[in-house]
């Protein structure tokens, strides 16, 4: 049947920008997607308003009062079954509905010589709460010249609760090639009543032919492609399968391999063939030759993912890790870690990006967790350290890449990491109106400073992994870490997350009132760790 999918006004959601995102919380979006749940929605609305219809009376609801009023924009006339399948949902109508029809449409398939006669019985039964008085009549929109279809009675009548049987018969001897249709049209319950009905006639001609599996998925070099082979089908201008065609496979670039392949096309007119992507990255296209028809499967191979030696770097200061801390940004340096360069579109740090994921694993402790990521590009990959990770001591961590999943790695894990974080060699440093510190603009004795951290590990009120950290009941660190300007105690006025800011630490200090002017070395110590020093303008 058919349902509305343009311009749907809808909830999004507002933290995966991979998924129907908006920061409002809705979207205007529009696709067989979302005429998909309309139909949805409305079976939900059937089943509550009465409880007792089984599964199929609810699809004879939703299809068989389903409006005759969907208009081919090609013909500029009703469109056909194929077309528009039932009708145009009609909520109301559906609701309404006090006559189920099971099943709710009528298909003979695909005739040959010996099909006919064919007989469909169809169950008619009362759903309501008064009798109805049932008329039947057989319309066809597309007629066979040598067959026809009919129903062996124009008149039903049933109590409450009652069915009786309709028998709807196809008879005659095989039409010449096509599609035949029309409608068992029903008057008498609270609405009208249309059952589709269809057979078609092929002439066995390949005209039409396309990829079911295997075009399109990127791989990984050196294995079979994702969807487990290539498909295709072959198919005459009717839709009919053709049965029996010889068919081809074969490599065109890349230096991929054809496994197994069929010769010909199976009854349902489809061949499939094994297929092996090429060892270096990049395009592999396949093809199938049926007759004058070629099939084109494009499926790219990727390298695996593979974290460097090392490979684990400090986020805030680009240096290497000798641990990371839960909750904090790391980046990851290797090669093939993503199709693309990306980062995410929201403030909230996303589990995927462009089909790029990092997972975390313990098995000892049997934890296995999904990092949350704020950029991707194949030689880096920037993500929080998962909450979760608390408490252990390293954790196995992959990158994956859709079906191509990495090298494991292993990372260690500590309680704190911390760094100051640094961006064109000057730290990241904030007077207290939130302007950057710099050479230019340098902080003084007695001021209060922002500095932002990494790796200060664990905080009161913990937000999710990626979430923002709160602005009302802040996250703060139980430990209050020391801080050391140009070798002179700072005070620190808070420690813990930047509100508005997943995992990113915040330090409000006092440079003391007598450190020294000029760049001085700013040394960060909670847990016994130390971080590097990050220099800071001091006047």
């Amino acid at each position: 049947m058919t349902a509305i999918g343009e311009n749907i006004y809808m909830a999004a959601e507002s933290f995966d920008a991979n998924g129907i995102f908006s920061s409002s919380g809705y979207a205007v979006e529009a696709g067989t997607s979302y005429a998909t749940p309309m139909v949805t929605g409305a079976a939900a609305l059937v089943k509550q308003h009465n409880p007792s219809l089984t599964p199929l009376q609810i699809k004879s609801a939703l299809m068989n009062t389903a409006a005759q009023t969907v208009i081919d924009p090609f013909t500029g006339v009703g469109a056909s079954v194929t077309g528009a399948g039932a009708g145009m949902l009609d909520v109301m109508a559906a609701l309404q509905a006090n006559v189920s029809i099971v099943p709710s449409s009528v298909s003979f398939g695909f005739l040959k010589a010996a099909s006919l006669p064919k007989t469909v019985p169809l169950q008619i039964t009362n759903t309501g709460s008064t009798p109805v008085s049932l008329t039947i009549a057989v319309a066809a929109t597309v007629i066979a010249s040598n067959a026809s279809v009919s129903v062996d009675q124009a008149a039903i009548a049933l109590t409450p609760g009652n069915s009786a049987i309709l028998n709807v018969r196809l008879s005659g001897s095989l039409p010449i090639a096509g599609s035949y249709e029309g409608n068992i049209n029903i008057q008498g319950a609270a609405g009208p009543l249309h059952v589709p009905y269809l057979f078609v006639v092929g002439d066995g001609v390949p005209f039409d032919a396309f990829a079911l599996v295997g075009d399109g998925v990127p791989g990984t070099v050196g294995q079979p492609n994702p969807d487990g082979g290539l498909a295709v089908t072959i198919l005459d201008k009717f839709g009919v399968p053709v049965p029996n065609l010889p068919v081809q496979f074969s490599v065109v670039t890349g230096n991929g391999k054809i496994e197994t392949p069929d010769s010909a096309t199976d009854q349902y007119g489809i061949a499939t063939a094994g297929a092996i992507l090429g060892t270096t990255a990049g395009d592999n296209l396949f093809q199938v030759q049926a007759g004058s028809l070629s099939v084109f499967f494009d499926a790219p191979g990727r390298v695996v993912p593979t974290i460097s030696a090392h490979g684990a770097e400090n986020a805030a200061n680009s240096l290497p890790l000798a641990a990371a801390a839960p909750g904090s940004y790391v980046a990851l340096v290797g090669t093939g870690l993503s199709d693309f360069t990306d980062s995410t579109s929201t403030v909230a740090l996303m589990p995927s990006i462009d089909s790029v994921s990092v997972s975390f694993d313990v098995p000892s402790a049997g934890i296995s967790v999904p990092a949350r990521l704020y950029y991707v590009s194949p030689n880096e990959v920037g993500l929080q350290v998962p909450w979760e990770m608390q408490g252990q001591t390293s954790a196995l961590i992959k990158v994956n890449i859709d079906a191509t999943s990495g090298a494991l790695y292993t990372l260690p894990i500590a309680a704190y990491a911390p760094a100051l974080f640094i961006r064109n060699n000057q730290i990241a440093a904030e007077d207290a109106s939130y302007h950057l510190i710099t050479g230019a603009h340098p902080a003084t004795r007695g001021q209060t400073v922002l500095l932002y951290c990494n790796g200060l590990g664990p905080v009161s009120n913990q937000p999710a992994d990626g979430d923002l950290a709160p602005s009302t009941t802040l996250s703060t660190t139980p430990t209050t870490p020391t801080v050391t300007i140009g070798g002179k105690g700072a005070q620190v006025l808070f420690s813990g997350l930047a509100p508005g800011f997943p995992g990113l630490y915040q330090l409000n200090v006092i440079v003391p009132a007598d450190a020294p002017t000029g760049s001085q070395p700013v040394i960060v110590t909670i847990g016994g760790v130390s971080s590097p020093a990050a220099t800071l303008p001091v006047n």
